[in-house]
């Protein structure tokens, strides 16, 4: 009889046990796991980003930079996957990937603000509030010193993922053999469709001798942390507030850049 009653016992035991276990035999969905490989190559700065994306998290629609490539396939994700991942980048653990069928290996090595706890700050970086795009040339560049005599050393803009600010930083330098006195960029809005939404003006005045490198801003990060001895960058950044959501931000996928005109200070001009 005891013997019955501990089998019985037993039976009843496992039955229980059965549906527990078996939520963590779940397969991973090929999704994820290509969800999880673009996660596991970003760097420490990146995975930041998804950090202080994750708890209000919207769909970017870019492939760059990296952090909005794989924000745009997180969600894209099915719902308990896309659940799953933004419980982990939100500070509790790996539980919630665990029962998706997530491993160890497709997860990754071990991040600090996903695998110990909401231990970051929980306020979000600024730079958080926007998308964060390269400024891009319309033309191919050639190797003859461009005719307006102003290279384009680099730069980046930032929309505002509500489309109501942009701000645009710019690096350059003048090659011609006359200082100058003042430049006139413009910064074309491109849709993702290669349709030019509109643009933004800004007119750089200063003196810019020959071949010196005029700098903004090396990246977004400095920007919103320039230290107190590089305030002078933002002198090459324009902002444009629109006070409520522009139709051109939200749509923008590419902003590009062109030098519209140059006074040297000779009192020539190009073109």
């Amino acid at each position: 009889m005891r013997h019955r009653v501990f089998w019985a016992f037993l039976i009843v035991t496992l039955a229980a046990a059965l549906p527990a276990a078996a939520q963590f035999n779940h397969v991973a969905s090929p999704e994820l796991v290509q969800t999880l490989r673009t996660m596991r190559q970003l760097g420490d700065g990146s995975f930041q980003q998804l950090v202080w994306w994750a708890p209000n998290p919207q769909d970017p629609g870019l492939n760059v930079p990296d952090w909005n490539n794989a924000e745009h396939q997180i969600m894209q994700l099915k719902h308990k996957d896309r659940d799953a991942v933004l419980s982990w980048l939100t500070g509790h653990g790996r539980a919630a990937l665990y029962a998706r069928g997530a491993t160890d290996a497709m997860i990754g090595s071990r991040r600090p603000a996903g695998d110990s706890g909401p231990a970051i700050s929980t306020t979000p970086s600024p730079l958080s509030r926007y998308r964060v795009m390269q400024l891009t040339s319309p033309t191919l560049r050639g190797s003859a010193p461009p005719k307006s005599g102003i290279n384009v050393l680099g730069g980046f803009a930032l929309i505002a993922k509500d489309g109501t600010q942009a701000i645009v930083c710019i690096s350059f330098t003048n090659v011609a053999a006359t200082a100058a006195s003042a430049v006139h960029f413009t910064f074309p809005l491109i849709s993702a469709g290669g349709e030019e939404l509109g643009t933004i003006d800004f007119n750089r005045t200063g003196l810019f001798s020959p071949n010196v490198a005029i700098n903004g801003p090396s990246d977004p990060d400095a920007y919103f942390n320039p230290g107190l001895s590089s305030r002078g960058i933002f002198s090459n950044c324009v902002t444009s507030n629109q006070g409520v959501a522009a139709l051109p931000l939200l749509h923008t996928r590419y902003v590009a850049y062109k030098v519209a005109g140059v006074s040297y200070s000779n009192g020539s001009s190009w073109p």
